[in-house]
């Protein structure tokens, strides 16, 4: 929705991320470490406002929310002990910024 100089909008759409864990530790003073990775796929909405204030520059402020669910993640050691863990990876996130439109 526009009216005048200002621009109101919503989006949504998919989200991927590829998350990667790597840990380093002890057990029973041994050092240990291991590592797991994990591709998410999810979804994204938000919506913002845009306002131009001159006639190449802008200013806006737009919220995301990104809901990646629950997953569980086994983890495989340096010592062959793993572990399953439960991950939940949401986001919330807030972004301003300014902008200049070349003419």
């Amino acid at each position: 929705m526009s009216q005048g100089p200002v621009l109101i909008y919503a989006k949504g759409g998919a989200a991927v991320v590829q998350n990667r864990y790597d840990f380093f530790g002890t057990f029973s003073g041994a050092p240990v470490s291991g590592a797991a990775s994990q591709t998410r796929w999810g979804a994204t909405a938000g919506a913002g406002i845009e306002f131009k204030f001159t006639q190449n520059w802008s200013a806006a402020i737009e919220y995301d929310y990104v809901d990646l669910d629950n997953s569980r993640l086994t983890l495989a050691t340096s010592l062959g002990i793993g572990s399953i863990e439960d991950i939940t990876r949401n986001m919330n996130l807030v972004t301003a910024r300014i902008n200049y439109t070349f003419q």
